[in-house]
């Protein structure tokens, strides 16, 4: 004798398929917002995203305007809006530094053979860099910063913030 089984298959809910679709999803654009993140991190040594990037700096070169602990964000800003007196992110050339993120302010903007050069100095420093700064090791220009407890809620209310969720939410 051949009974058949009382088997019950569920049916997922429609509710259950959307969560489910979503979740699939949001998992795909989190690994390629990874991918993203690494691939910017192993070609330029930094991430930049809407064309802003977030650094913390921790030297005193530019106290008392930027003390350590400081999170900065540099928009990329072409250098020939560069003006004497911004404060500038850039890959440092000196050799027991080189490659790392420097930030100061510019002091002199100059032209070479067509090419802007741009003299930086630390606010706290005593001279001059001894390097310019070109279109080769510039990285952007701070336009926003915040320290401490304030890390937060500066945050929620910075413009650069408000871009960057606007890529987790896309």
């Amino acid at each position: 004798m051949h009974t058949k089984g009382t088997e019950t298959k569920r049916t997922k809910s429609r509710a259950e398929k959307i969560f489910s679709a979503a979740t699939s999803v949001l998992l795909v654009v989190a690994v390629l917002f990874c991918g993203f993140v690494m691939f910017q991190l192993m070609s330029n040594g930094y991430v930049t995203v809407f064309g802003y990037s977030a650094f913390h700096v921790v030297s005193g070169s530019m106290e008392p305007t930027i003390p350590v602990g400081t999170l900065i964000i540099c928009q990329n800003t072409p250098i020939e809006y560069i003006e004497k007196g911004d404060i500038i992110t850039f890959k440092s050339l000196e050799t027991y530094m080189a490659g790392k993120m420097v930030t100061h302010r510019v002091v002199e903007v100059e032209t070479f053979d067509g090419k802007i050069a741009l003299r930086t100095r630390g606010d706290n420093n005593n001279s001059e860099d001894g390097y310019y700064v070109t279109q080769e090791n510039f990285v952007g220009r701070v336009v926003h910063q915040t320290s401490g407890k304030n890390i937060l809620k500066s945050l929620a209310i910075s413009q650069a913030f408000y871009h960057i969720i606007i890529l987790f939410i896309v």
